[in-house]
């Protein structure tokens, strides 16, 4: 914000203040009764703390300038200090690395009190300084001075041990030291992994904010004003003649550096602060982590108040006394925090308001006070005073707060300090540092249950104001404590090493031992010195190994590496020939050396971690966005949209000795930007490479602008290229790139990021468990007296029952609530449920209009009534209902769920009721908004089959990953297709997915059936038979198969026993006949079925002359030749043009000597041939 209204804004927030606090206190309390008394001070006091805090917030922020960088003291001697207990050696080895790598000569120790031999090694490997002690007296601040005791350097830097510095550390901070008064000089403590339980991250929208910024960034410097910059344990330089003027670091208290930097402004020692950033750390990871941390800080801060309280101790200025005040007792906050907790939920449960009187006037001066006061701190924190994010931090840390000011007051003597864990979480269960939070949100639900349920539904209270602001604040307050809750429940990162979100080139050469690797460009999305997630362009299988090298500000790094895990990226829609390819790969390096080791973690931490912080750093504020848009008003706008797509950058693909590698920042059609680390002149024409998911784009281009920028300490070049020429279909990807098929996941492909931390579930269902326990039989009582009508019908709900007075009391209540002018609405919405229950849908859908007249807008009512419509088969009604629900979009678009629950049941409606035409554009609109919805997927897939358009059910599988019952659904589009060998290959892969798959082998052995593979069907039924026993679909169709495959002894065998088993069963009857006609041996048994199978097919068998013809065959090997000539002579007269018939008639009447009649056949068919 502007400096000249910094202070005005503040000057009159605290006006507003003070203004609201006297009202409050003049004219609003309550005090009616004792326990009114208790609640309106309760919530005044935590009031009055707030502004209090407010004050002493505005002091330290009153001028937030910075001194101006000066020139590095020369030949002067500085002590690197890094303290370490147990952290892990790999961690200690990158901020040692780090440390010693200082572009001014100094000596680096490290401080081993945990005396470790590896840890030991590791300093005679990077030739550097180790100390170690024989105790841990002091902890921390015992193991500085110690250390202190050793040395002799003129000036002291101390990092923590995941704190790793960018080399320019010394030289940018040495300069400050030219006044002989300054004392200590801190920076920033910045981190390198942003997804942490305290902190907001949203890449997309360029956010990150976690309560430390707003510390480092607004805090600290307006401190330079008050020469009261509080020491922050790590990070800072100092100069031994004031730490020695001090006796070093303070040991009273277990946060040693704020007490330490206290003394030494008591003692006329000045001390800067410079926010720019220069070091990154491991911020707590987890909930755990975190509440150990911050309860250690809060508590040792507040047990300064009780050895050096600045408001009294000797040599402070009243600036200074109150600025180091504000700093103290910002962690006693947790009081008047839950005090604020307390005051909506006490308010719902006993109806006595912490104020006289809930009146619009009140409510506009607190609405006032509020937007007042939050709005100056907005304004003045220099973006970095996240409102909603301050009051989740507040959530987050009120009980540990509490904690520490319980035990700074009473407890002193017993403090410990504990070692805030790198790897993994401080503690094996999450419960106790959720439980205020979890407390908090089953006692908001009970209050909110009954004050608005009870309260209001039972109409017991008129104050609806007072009610609806304390339900607001109730809400609110569970928000954020169910965000809290859903944060600590995150799955713990199993990876030894955080990985940094980063871009950066990589080229790789990956393949099978013994085959040609695949060569190619890709980008990371992540990285540490295990490892990186790849994306690329091209496929590659897990197992694969090779090499990777990643490049960046002018570092080339070459790993060996094996490809761990494959994903394919979702990217665009359109025809299966037109898909773009994108996947990325997990990847774990190989046999790493200690120098490609510490190479990557220059990578990670020095380039990876900058480019983060300028990714966040690039953000507008609202009103710079605002500004932009006015600006950009005034003038033309930009001819081509650019896409912030992120895609490899080859120069001098040809020349292997030149050429560099980089990763785009934007692009359109006309030209791209990256970043370079040496610079082109300007009109300088270069060849390059860009691989993209629908190819490789080949050309030149055409440097239009150049720029110097700086990344961490690296100095880099800032080139936007203009295409000056494209190769072959170059062109023409380009444009495929930028203007994908709509509904593309664009985003996710070309701007890749990882997913947050999945949530554990199991512990927030089993807090819910816990809330309704407590809940249901405080409130069962009243319920069960006053809504006795009610609890009926949910039992009956719940358990239905025939019983003639059960039934009987359902009609009474029925005919009760219709007879009533305006009945309640929970009754309306039981007894709509009751009467479609019991199938009685009219006055289902009764009770349902008469909920919709209360509530026209109301869609689960209007859903449910076209649902009922629908069970009662009146299709057209509820298909008129569901277009009335489906033409509501913008009220859907609030209730996705919804939305696409209606879609479904509208879809289903025109299936089942003779409306097919309609379903399509259902099932499509509903796949539009849930398209990995695969059971839809399959079912939609099936009506297309159904309705002869299987060409359009296997589009739907395109491009997409898929389940069992998708890839049993192929099978069957692809049979209705005839595709019988992609119907196969599907089945196989089911098989290797799902080993004895017995429906899978069923449909393989089909499929071949139907391909003409007779013996391999036949071979799998048998096979099927054994392992799984037979049963009769399986009989009929070894049955069929011998027949098919001419085993006519065999097919006799098994129809004649189907048919024994199951006379009455036409459709065996023709397999019968037919097995019956291959053989040549026909017994009793067969002679009785063939008989009566004659009698049973006396009507349809006329209509069928090959099988009369057959039939009639049989019944002359039978014997039975006057009955034969019965048969064809019937079959004639219904078909006298088929010869076979004919024939057979004439062959029978011979047998029988019937010769004349014989002739006159032989003659008609002679007739026939000519």
């Amino acid at each position: 914000m502007n400096s000249r209204f910094r202070k005005p804004v503040m000057v009159a927030a605290l006006g507003i203040c003070l203004a609201y606090l006297i009202y409050r206190g003049g004219w609003t309390l309550n005090l009616t009764s004792p326990y009114a008394i208790f609640a309106s001070l309760l919530l005044y006091l935590a009031e009055i703390y707030g502004s209090f805090s407010l004050l002493l917030f505005f002091l330290q922020v009153w001028d937030t300038s910075e001194p101006e960088e000066l020139p590095p003291l020369k030949g002067r001697t500085v002590d690197i200090l890094v303290p370490t207990y147990n952290e892990d050696v790999q961690l200690l080895r990158t901020t040692l690395k780090a440390c010693a790598a200082m572009d001014y000569d100094h000596k680096t120790y490290v401080l081993d009190d945990g005396n470790r031999d590896d840890v030991r090694q590791l300093a005679a490997d990077l030739g550097i300084n180790y100390i170690a002690r024989d105790n841990n007296l002091h902890a921390k601040a015992g193991n500085l001075n110690h250390a202190l005791e050793q040395t002799d350097g003129e000036f002291i830097i101390i990092f923590d041990a995941d704190h790793v510095p960018e080399k320019r550390f010394i030289k940018r901070l040495l300069g400050y030291f030219r006044d002989e008064k300054v004392g200590m000089v801190q920076t920033p403590h910045a981190f390198y992994n942003f997804d942490t339980f305290q902190g907001s991250l949203d890449y997309e929208k360029k956010r990150f904010w976690e309560e430390g910024q707003l510390f480092y960034n607004v805090i600290q410097p307006g401190k330079n004003r008050w020469n009261a910059v509080v020491f922050a344990g790590s990070a800072a330089m100092f100069r031994r003649k004031a730490l020695e003027d001090v006796g070093y670091i303070a040991v009273e208290t277990i946060t040693e550096d704020m007490h330490t930097g206290l003394r030494m402004n008591a003692l006329g020692w000045k001390s800067h602060y410079i926010s720019e950033r220069m070091i990154a750390g491991q911020a707590a990871p987890d909930v755990t982590t975190y509440h150990s941390q911050r309860l250690r800080w809060a508590e040792g801060n507040l047990s300064i108040l009780f050895h050096d309280n600045p408001l009294t101790m000797h040599g402070l200025n009243m600036q200074q006394r109150l600025s180091y005040f504000g700093s103290i007792i910002h962690w006693a906050g947790g009081f008047p925090k839950l005090a604020i907790y307390l005051t909506p939920i006490l308010l719902l449960f006993t109806g006595v308001p912490p104020v006289s009187e809930f009146s619009w006037t009140l409510a506009g001066i607190f609405a006032a006070y509020l937007i007042g006061t939050q709005g100056a701190v907005k304004l003045v924190s220099n973006g970095y005073g996240s409102l909603m994010n301050i009051e989740l931090f507040s959530m987050m840390s009120f009980w540990t707060q509490i904690r520490a000011t319980s035990r700074a007051m009473f407890s002193r003597k017993e403090q410990k300090f504990v070692v805030t864990s790198k790897r993994g979480r401080q503690a094996g269960s999450i419960l106790p540092y959720v439980a205020p939070q979890v407390l908090l949100i089953t006692g908001t639900i009970l209050a909110i249950a009954w004050g608005a349920a009870i309260r209001l539904i039972f109409e017991t209270s008129e104050d609806y104001l007072g009610l609806g602001i304390a339900s607001f604040f109730a809400l609110f307050h569970l928000y954020l404590a169910g965000v809290v809750v859903w944060r600590a429940l995150r799955v713990e990162d199993g990876r030894f090493s955080f990985r940094h979100t980063a871009f950066l080139p990589v080229a790789y050469a990956l393949g099978n031992e013994g085959e040609d690797p695949a060569l190619g460009h890709g980008i990371t999305a992540d990285l540490n010195e295990t490892g990186v997630n790849l994306v690329a362009y091209e496929q590659m299988h897990v197992g694969d190994r090779g090499t990777l090298t990643l490049s960046a500000a002018g570092q080339a790094v070459k790993v060996k590496a094996e490809i761990r895990t494959v994903r394919e990226r979702p990217t665009f829609s359109g025809h299966a020939a037109d898909q773009p390819q994108c996947y990325r790969y997990g990847i774990r390096f190989v046999d790493l050396t200690p120098t490609q080791h510490d190479a990557l973690a220059e990578l990670s931490l020095h380039y990876a971690v900058p480019q983060q912080y300028e990714w966040f750093g690039s953000r507008l504020s609202r009103l710079q966005r605002m500004g932009l848009l006015f600006q950009n008003g005034l003038r033309w706008p930009r001819r081509l949209k650019r896409h912030s797509y992120r895609l490899p950058f080859v120069l001098f693909p040809d020349q292997p000795r030149k050429s560099s590698t980089a990763v785009t920042e934007d692009l359109n059609a006309a030209a791209l930007k990256l970043i370079l680390s040496e610079p082109f002149a300007l009109d300088t024409e270069l060849p390059y490479q860009m691989p993209t998911p629908f190819g490789l784009i080949t050309g030149t281009a055409r440097v239009l602008r150049m720029e110097e920028t700086t990344v961490g300490d690296h100095k880099l070049y800032l080139h936007v290229l203009e295409f000056n020429s494209f190769q072959g279909q170059s062109r023409g990807i380009l444009q495929s790139l930028l203007v994908p098929s709509e509904g593309g996941h664009v985003e996710s492909t070309l701007m890749p990021r990882n997913a947050p931390a999945p949530t554990q579930l199991a512990q927030p269902i089993a807090a819910g468990l816990i809330a309704a326990l407590v809940l249901i039989p405080g409130e069962f009582g009243l319920f069960s007296a006053v809504k006795d009508d009610d609890l009926f019908l949910q039992q009956f709900l719940e358990e239905p029952s025939t019983h003639h007075q059960d039934l009987e009391r359902v009609d009474s209540i029925y005919a009760a609530t219709r007879e009533k002018q305006r009945p309640e609405a929970y009754r309306l919405l039981l007894l709509k449920d009751t009467m479609a229950h019991l199938g009685r849908f009219e006055d289902s859908n009764a009770m349902t209009r008469r909920l919709l007249m209360r509530e026209p807008n109301n869609l689960d009512l209007q859903l449910a009534l076209a649902d009922s419509l629908s069970n009662m088969d009146e299709a057209q009604s509820a298909a008129d209902e569901f277009d009335a629900l489906l033409s509501n979009s913008a009220a859907l678009n609030k209730q996705p769920e919804l939305h696409r629950l209606a879609l479904l049941s509208s879809a289903r409606n025109a299936v089942n009721g003779g409306l097919a035409s309609q379903a399509p554009a259902r099932y499509e609109q509903y796949l539009d908004l849930e398209p990995y919805a695969l059971e839809v997927r399959n079912e939609y897939a099936g009506v297309l089959v159904a309705s002869g358009r299987a060409s359009e059910a296997a589009q739907l599988y395109d491009g997409i990953l898929l389940d069992l019952g998708a890839r049993y659904q192929l099978v069957d589009i692809h049979s209705a297709q005839g595709d019988f060998a992609s119907a196969e290959r599907e089945c196989q892969r089911i098989l290797e997915l799902n080993p004895g798959d017995e429906r899978a082998e069923r449909k393989l052995a089909e499929i071949f059936s139907w391909n003409g593979s007779h013996g391999e069907s036949l071979a799998l039924y048998r096979s099927l038979a054994e392992r799984t026993g037979i049963d009769q679909d399986l009989e009929l169709k070894l049955a069929r198969l011998s027949l098919w495959n001419k085993d006519y002894a065999e097919a006799l065998r098994r129809f004649q026993a189907l048919l024994d088993s199951n006379p009455e069963q036409p459709e065996l009857w023709r397999d019968f006949i037919d097995a019956a006609s291959g053989v040549s041996v026909l017994n009793e048994h067969h002679a009785e079925s063939i008989r009566h199978i004659r009698l049973g097919l006396e009507d349809e068998i006329l209509e069928d002359p090959i099988l009369v013809a057959r039939l009639g065959q049989l019944l002359r090997r039978l014997g039975r030749d006057t009955e034969c000539v019965a048969l064809l002579k019937d079959a004639l007269r219904s078909h006298p043009a088929d010869r076979q018939l004919r024939l057979n008639l004439a062959d029978a009447l011979h047998d029988l000597e019937r010769f004349a009649e014989a002739e006159d056949h032989y003659a008609a068919l002679l007739s026939m041939v000519d």
